[in-house]
């Protein structure tokens, strides 16, 4: 392994995870490893941790439990680690270690949120479902392999807790045959698309649009939002004629572009000429200068011919109806690849596209030039030591050159989360 740069996506990478409580004496964390850089990384940056050696070498790192209960798949010349994590257990002790109470979380994502117009009592449910999510997962375990020169690869499994919402969420989800959507563009920063249907889908999205109304309640008074029959309604209709198939590209030298698919884009279109809609979206984008308008695009229309006009209000949100789904673009500038790929999708040019192997998801990232880093806008101050060029270049050396990521159920008759990470140019 070059660098211990691998340790630190790794080791975030448990975070990200949800589960439930521990089971017998299952640790909540625990690593079985035998390569010496990880296992010197993992030392640095988990404290506290109990370590056992093995006759062989390989160590077994654990906390909460012990290490040893789990069944640990055999150290491969190329296998760096196994992890195996439990995520609720992992959040509370992370809480306890740095004496961080969920109230005093709670308090200020709250507090921020109710400044920004949501009302108070949601906030707090809000707050609690996602504070209580890791408890919907029963375990997170994966594999890294080092392929050589700086490449590895992940490959594991997130399976629900038994009876779980989540689990039940996951039962209603299968692949969508038609596949993602036409955004895939290798000079992109970032590339995802999924390819879902099923009852699930439509409950996530009106839970969506249910939460961005709530959340934008003050945003809403005097609209003709603020009417509870309409804002429902457009709400429903919101939800109700979206699929699973939503394609997202993100340059940091180019605008990024959003595209969710439609059973209906003709009913669509006829929303975004809904007055309760059209408040509802508008309240989306918050407070401040940003403004929302539909963009139709006509199908002998090039979009290039169109982009100073419709650009000229700051960070519009641009909206096209195409085909069987619905694109929208949004940030401060646009540049010559998104003007050639908006017009490839207003003349029908860009379409879906299957996912291999009844995938829901695949994305795609390439690490962006050094100088485009130093260009991007830092939302919040640097410490005073730390310069924008000396954070550009931090965060460059730690990203791979390249990365590639899948989801898929893991077997037929199971509702586990199989994924597949590579990581290129460490």
């Amino acid at each position: 392994m070059r660098t211990p740069s691998i340790l630190q996506l790794s080791c975030c990478a448990l975070l990200l995870a949800g589960g439930s409580g521990a089971q017998d004496d299952r640790p909540y964390l625990a690593v079985h490893a035998r390569n010496a850089t990880f296992l010197e990384g993992l030392s640095s940056l988990v404290l506290e941790v109990e370590q056992q050696v093995d006759p062989d070498g390989a160590s077994f790192f654990a906390l909460g439990g012990n290490a040893r209960s789990i069944d640990w798949a055999p150290l491969d010349d190329d296998l760096v680690a196994e992890v195996f994590v439990v995520p609720a257990g992992l959040r509370d002790g992370i809480c306890d270690d740095l004496g961080i109470a969920a109230g005093v979380l709670r308090g200020a994502w709250c507090t921020g949120a109710v400044q920004g117009g949501a009302p108070p009592r949601y906030c707090a449910q809000v707050f609690a479902a996602i504070w209580s999510f890791p408890e919907q997962i029963e375990h997170v375990r994966f594999v890294i392999r080092d392929r050589g020169d700086g490449d590895f690869h992940v490959q594991g499994e997130l399976t629900p807790a038994t009876g779980s919402a989540f689990e039940r969420w996951l039962a209603g989800v299968e692949p969508d045959p038609r596949g993602t959507l036409g955004l895939r563009d290798p000079s992109a920063t970032l590339w995802l698309g999924t390819a879902m249907r099923g009852p699930s889908v439509q409950s996530a999205w009106l839970g969506w649009w249910e939460h961005v109304a709530t959340m934008r309640a003050r945003q809403l008074r005097g609209t003709p939002a603020d009417d509870a029959d309409a804002r429902a309604e457009a709400v429903g209709l919101a939800a109700a004629l979206r699929d699973g198939r939503i394609a997202l590209r993100w340059s940091t030298a180019d605008r990024s572009i959003f595209a969710v698919g439609s059973h209906d884009p003709q009913a669509l279109a006829e929303l975004e000429e809904d007055p309760a809609f059209r408040a509802l979206m508008q309240a989306r984008l918050g407070e401040g200068p940003r403004t929302w308008e539909p963009l139709r695009i006509a199908e002998d229309q090039q979009v290039v011919q169109v982009e100073d006009d419709a650009l000229a209000t700051d960070r519009i949100l641009l909206r096209a109806v195409r085909g069987d789904y619905l694109i929208e673009a949004a940030d401060e500038a646009n540049g010559p690849a998104t003007g050639k790929l908006l017009a490839r999708l207003a003349q029908g040019r860009a379409r879906s596209f299957p996912l291999p192997d009844g995938l829901w998801l695949q994305a795609e990232f390439s690490r962006p030039p050094l100088e485009e880093l130093r260009r991007i806008e830092i939302p919040f101050p640097l410490p005073i030591e730390m310069g924008i060029d000396d954070l550009a270049e931090s965060v460059h050396g730690m990203l791979p050159a390249r990365a590639t990521l899948a989801l898929r159920r893991a077997a037929p008759d199971s509702q586990a989360l199989a994924f597949e990470l590579d990581l290129f140019g460490l």
